[in-house]
């Protein structure tokens, strides 16, 4: 099995084949990958507080194809978050940044 410090290969059939046929392994394998992209991200406690709803909406979920959607919507939630955020260039009534003048240099 993989450790959380080298990238858990992933192959879409395996582990179809595997959360089919050792539901417990397939979990085990999930979650060493899980934990292999938490150690290596860039803002580690995001992204732990990111995948504690993940599981949490998982659980609250009555069936995989519940909670395949409500994962799924979260997604394009935060992708029209993120267009928003692209489409406005000022924070409320004032701007992000001051764009500060320079003079030219004189010889």
């Amino acid at each position: 099995m993989a450790s959380p410090d080298k990238p858990v290969p992933f192959d879409f059939d395996e582990w179809s084949r595997l959360a089919r046929q050792d539901p417990e392994a397939f979990d085990r394998l999930r979650l060493t990958a899980i934990e292999g992209v938490l150690s290596h991200g860039y803002d580690r406690r995001r992204m732990v507080a990111l995948q504690s709803r993940i599981d949490m909406e998982r659980r609250r979920a009555r069936t995989p194809l519940k909670a395949c959607l409500k994962l799924s919507a979260m997604m394009w939630d935060e992708v029209h978050e993120l267009q928003e955020l692209l489409e406005r260039p000022t924070m409320g009534d004032r701007a992000v940044a001051k764009v500060l003048p320079f003079k030219k240099p004189e010889p």
